[in-house]
């Protein structure tokens, strides 16, 4: 119960990010928290790590409702 509430809020958190990569590519370099995350994260790319952070919140989606 604990994880699904985890997952919950965490997934609910994730969407408005990956929401407006997907719409504005441009505003990845808007958000800080982003920005740290693409950095940390090792991707070359910003699609490449906009594709995983989709699959990673669909994810979430699954397990929570598990």
């Amino acid at each position: 119960m604990l994880i699904g509430a985890v997952l919950e809020a965490a997934s609910v958190a994730v969407i408005v990010p990956v929401i407006s990569i997907v719409v504005d590519p441009m505003s990845f370099q808007e958000n800080d928290l982003i920005i740290t995350l693409f950095q940390m994260s090792g991707f070359q790319s910003e699609r490449t790590f906009a594709v995983f952070v989709m699959i990673m919140l669909i994810v979430a989606f699954l397990l929570k409702n598990v």
